[in-house]
């Protein structure tokens, strides 16, 4: 069994068909919605690598700010997130 990481994923791009793309890619790895432009959850750490240029293929020659954040299990251990859906 593989080593999962817990990782954030950040955007910010003007160009909707961009954002959507990246949102979409970060769905098809199981990552949740968690903000407008925001994704987080758990990834094998040998994908991680590969899930980074796929993000970064699509972003092309664009205008976008990507960040792909991974947390250690000490940091997950003592960071906070409160994740209310709305009902």
């Amino acid at each position: 069994m593989h080593n999962e990481i817990t990782v954030w994923v950040l955007y910010d791009t003007a160009d909707n068909k961009i954002r959507l793309r990246l949102a979409e890619k970060c769905k098809d790895y199981g990552l949740e919605h968690s903000q407008y432009s925001a994704f987080c959850g758990t990834l094998p750490a040998h994908i991680i690598d590969e899930f980074w240029e796929k993000l970064i293929k699509i972003a092309g020659d664009a205008p976008v700010k990507i960040s792909l954040l991974r947390l250690c299990h000490k940091c997950k251990k003592h960071s906070r997130i409160h994740l209310k859906e709305d009902s």
